[in-house]
């Protein structure tokens, strides 16, 4: 989506700015904005939950700024209680997606709110009235339609394995490497242009469908078998049907066969985050019950 010029006799479109500029200083890989009736055109087209409307406010959103932060390795160093657990027992250790690595939706968070600090700092310094902080809702992994308000925001394209193939704010190379998330905003940033659509990023490639270990995908984007998805089931405390079983191997947590055979599926070597950092693998000794911090 393209920005608006900046009006000085015009709030909406100085605050745009600022947050614009607020939003890189963050390090986040793409963003748009979408006004009131594009943000409500959204949701009722994806027909998103109205119980999390209402938690989240939604009523009392004028604007909202979509991001997207890519992510790394997350080749970090287990936590203490991991890596004694592990030489105590000589435990077999169990995987975990790069995406879950570490805690990049709390990231995302923890620099919206940077960002908000920078947008109500500046515009304060003008003269001009904003809300405070806490009226900024900052979401991530939230139950709103994420996917579709990025795709509204102009940020990527959905891949085959209906992922996010996000393009870089600034130009350069698309990512398929990154996380969401959305900042609500009580007031109006002004933008009323629609998103140019944007075409299929994935030709006649078929990588991620045939990674999928259970063949969950069926290359129509969004359109996948829930119930045969690796991810799914990770997050869920039920047992799983037995072609899930058998691939789940010594998985922990989240599936990321489809992105690692993405040719989009390009980390960002510099990322970083001190918070929730777990590392590629812990000790399956400590989820069984039989060994965990303090014992």
């Amino acid at each position: 989506m393209e920005d608006q010029p900046v009006r000085k006799d015009d709030p909406a479109s100085i605050y745009r700015f600022i947050l614009d500029r607020e939003l890189g200083n963050q390090g986040f890989f793409a963003w748009g904005f979408l006004d009131r009736e594009t943000l409500e055109e959204t949701i009722t087209a994806s027909k998103a939950d109205q119980a999390a409307l209402s938690r989240y406010g939604i009523e009392h959103t004028e604007s909202v700024a979509v991001v997207a932060l890519r992510y790394g390795e997350g080749a970090f160093a287990p936590p203490l209680w991991a890596s004694e657990k592990t030489r105590e027992s000589g435990s077999v250790t169990v995987q975990i997606a790069r995406f879950a690595r570490a805690n990049w939706y709390g990231e995302i968070l923890a620099r919206l709110k940077v960002a908000v600090t920078g947008l109500i700092g500046s515009t304060s310094a003008m003269g001009l009235s904003i809300p405070p902080s806490k009226t900024w809702k900052r979401l991530s992994n939230s139950a709103l339609p994420e996917r579709a308000l990025a795709l509204a925001a102009g940020l990527g394209a959905l891949g085959k394995n209906g992922l996010l193939i996000a393009k870089p704010r600034g130009g350069g190379e698309a990512s398929s490497a990154v996380l969401l998330g959305l900042l609500l905003c009580p007031v109006s940033l002004g933008v009323a242009e629609k998103a140019v659509p944007l075409s299929a990023p994935c030709g006649p490639c078929r990588r991620c469908l045939d990674a999928c270990p259970t063949k969950a995908l069926s290359g129509e984007g969004r359109d996948f078998s829930r119930e045969l998805c690796l991810q799914n089931w990770t997050a869920r405390d039920l047992n799983p049907p037995p072609v899930v079983e058998r691939s789940l191997g010594t998985i922990l947590y989240g599936c990321d066969s489809c992105l690692k055979a993405c040719p989009y599926f390009t980390i960002d070597p510099l990322a970083r985050t001190e918070l929730g950092k777990l590392g590629p693998e812990l000790p399956a000794d400590f989820f069984s019950g039989r060994n965990g911090p303090g014992d």
